[in-house]
């Protein structure tokens, strides 16, 4: 059993409940059982009403509002439980009895504030840091921190919108549970003044625990403009977000859930907790901060007024979801009921046991080898954002091919989608996922769904821009592949490998011609179409243009293994110098080039050209004629908005310097 202690009520506000929520359906989810332990003042009809059971403790004792010697020996009558703290009301002291009563602890932390005598500390703020944790944690506490860990509700997960309205209609304004300060009838005032926005919808939130007098107010308020509608509390918070196109919320849950939906937010403060939040998403370009409403009202309505009206520009509001979307992914629910369910042995899968290594002379060579020695025919699904051999070598292979989008924001193929088109067409064999600018993500549960749903669609991982792993860990698909080619991270200028799972066959089959000539003419032809928007020239994309070099010596390994132990120090220092660059794409995506999103791509290439620098706008969407009809919207924003920066051996520190200079300034 997982026993969550939190609070939530009309002076606390619900935002604890709310994360809870959300963990203990992830735990059901995986067949956990699960009770609330709640203080004497908590609001137990919320937790009911989600269909938890829970006990309510009956001593209050200060300053902490609750028994925590009350707490414990509830506890230890609760055999083998993990006991999962979330409350603002606790101290060492309180810490130290639960977790000594129950099998496993975990706390829910972002306020650094005392020696945590607990096994676990999971903090999802932005600016937690192993060095905030000093001198606090005994020596096997384990820590996870960051946003992967903030878990939303389910609601919230299925209201993600996949892309942004072009033009901005609703707004939606929120202080949460409470509004003490009166901040919503304060932001009204201020926004009907500006005809601009007056135009637009403002749906203001009235929350759980709004006085009544207040309530009037705003009513008496809102009468007087078409363009006002109150809000009263729902549970589908997730629809609410996705109805919305700006929200303007506090430091707090609110504003992480609308950014896990899609929706770009304006932040203010009104408590303290809030401020540590608003400051590193303003500084971190996620979210604009209005200020403090408790010291400058009514400036902070003046700059909210402001970002709005920036914010009714749509490439303002995708670049602010550019980087905000890859920090909330809504996986941090799953994440943490991992961390709290039944320990389970962690699988990694060796070469040694599952699978073969294979050596070839291109990761293309390899496909084409796998496809045909296994006589796999049908069709390849793929997201759109990959290089043109991909589709060309499985259409050689007699196989049609199928795109899919990838996620605003997290760049990842698009899994929503592609489970969408595995369940619609039946003739779909192969799901090739591509790791954009070889992220290495932990998709593991994705292809464990995709194997329980469809068990006879094979997965090729496609790592082909990742560091390449020779020993062949973790690889739970069909067949994945590394390559160490030109222009790969780890270049040594010819051959990949791949591991394939020993139940499947693998042959090689010689193409015959001048291999080196339809190489040459297939990377011409690809540069013609982009310079000229024409459609694949298929009669050269389909000649014998996989084999043009020798299959890697004997010395292989050793020419993979001695120039990745180098060109992981080189592309650091590289990388330390670009990380002064805004708009990154996230960590994990630049260990082949580093990546960063521009307004102006076009004008950018021309000053790095000209001050004699070099980059890349990689990878063209395959939609929209090139490759096939179809519009694929999110390929195409990225395409036409990524500057891939080079952090190779021939690219030095002082280059890299320029470089951030031209693009700068």
């Amino acid at each position: 059993m997982v026993v969550i202690r939190a609070d939530g009520n009309g002076k606390i506000g619900m935002g604890h409940y709310m994360r809870c929520f959300a963990i203990a359906h992830e735990l059901r989810r995986r067949g956990e059982e699960v009770c609330f332990l709640l203080a004497p003042d908590a609001d137990a009809g919320a937790v009911r009403e989600q269909g938890y059971p829970l006990h309510q403790l009956e001593k209050i004792a200060e300053p902490l509002g609750w028994d925590a010697t009350e707490a414990a020996e509830w506890l230890k009558g609760q055999e083998q439980a993990t006991v999962f703290i979330d409350t603002y009301r606790i101290d060492s002291k309180a810490m130290a009895l639960l977790s000594d009563a129950a099998h496993n602890a975990c706390y829910m932390d972002d306020l650094y504030a005392f020696d945590y005598p607990i096994a676990n500390i999971i903090n999802y703020n932005l600016e937690a840091g192993k060095e905030s944790y000093q001198g606090l944690l005994t020596s096997k506490t384990e820590l996870y921190i960051g946003p992967a860990y903030y878990p939303v509700r389910e609601e919230i997960l299925h209201a993600k919108v996949k892309h942004l309205r072009l033009k901005a209609r609703r707004i939606l304004i929120t202080t949460g549970a409470t509004d003490p300060l009166h901040i919503e009838l304060a932001l009204l005032k201020r926004i009907v003044q500006d005809k601009q926005l007056l135009a637009l919808e403002l749906i203001v939130q009235c929350g759980l625990y709004y006085e009544k007098d207040y309530l009037e107010e705003l009513q008496e308020f809102s009468a007087q403009y078409d363009c006002i509608r109150l809000q009263g509390w729902t549970k589908d918070m997730g629809a609410l977000y996705a109805s919305c196109d700006i929200c303007i919320a506090p430091g707090s849950s609110s504003m992480s859930e609308a950014m896990t939906v899609g929706i770009p937010c304006i932040s203010f403060a009104f408590v303290d907790n809030h401020l540590n939040q608003c400051h590193i998403m303003d500084e971190k370009g996620l979210a604009p901060y209005a200020g403090d409403f408790r010291k400058e009202s009514e400036k902070v309505c003046q700059r909210i007024e402001h970002f709005l009206l920036y914010f009714l520009d749509i490439e303002n509001r995708n670049f602010a979801r550019a980087q905000f979307a890859g920090v909330f992914d809504g996986k941090g629910a799953a994440r943490i009921a991992k961390i709290l369910a039944a320990p389970q042995r962690k699988a990694r899968h060796s070469a040694s046991k599952e699978c073969r290594r294979i050596i070839g002379i291109r990761a293309s060579a390899i496909l084409y080898n796998f496809i045909l020695s296994n006589h796999i025919q049908g069709t390849v699904l793929m997201p759109a954002n990959i290089c043109e051999c991909v589709p060309a070598i499985y259409k050689k292979a007699g196989m049609d091919f199928l795109f899919c989008d990838i996620e605003f924001g997290t760049w990842v193929p698009d899994e929503d989608e592609i489970l969408s088109f595995l369940v619609s067409r039946p003739d779909i064999k192969v799901l090739h996922y591509n790791r954009t600018y070889g992220e290495m993500g932990d998709h593991s549960e994705f292809f464990q769904e995709v194997r329980k749903r469809f068990p006879s669609v094979i997965i090729v991982d496609d790592r082909c821009l990742a560091l390449p792993d020779w020993r062949g860990e973790d690889c739970q698909a069909d067949l994945t592949i590394y390559s160490t080619g030109n222009t790969k991270p780890v270049c040594v200028g010819k051959g990949a490998f791949a591991f394939l799972k020993k139940t499947w066959k693998y042959e090689r089959y010689h193409l015959e011609g001048d291999t080196e000539a339809a190489d040459v003419a297939f990377d011409a032809s690809i540069k013609r179409c982009h310079a000229e928007h024409k459609s694949a020239e298929w009669d050269i994309l389909l000649d014998n243009w996989t084999d043009p070099a020798q299959m890697p010596g004997e010395d292989y390994e050793q020419e993979v293994l001695t120039e990745l132990a180098h060109i992981v120090t080189h592309k650091a220092a590289i990388n330390k110098i670009y990380k002064k660059l805004p708009n990154a794409l996230p960590d994990g995506m630049h260990d082949w080039r580093y990546n960063v999103l521009v307004r102006n791509q076009d004008e950018c290439m021309k000053k790095l050209f000209q001050a004699g620098l070099f980059a890349s706008k990689h990878y063209l969407g395959l939609g929209n004629g090139y490759f096939s009809e179809k519009s694929i919207p999110n390929c195409d924003w990225l395409a036409r908005h990524i500057i891939n920066l080079f952090n190779d051996n021939k690219y030095t520190v002082n280059m890299a310097r320029r470089t951030v200079d031209c693009i700068m300034f």
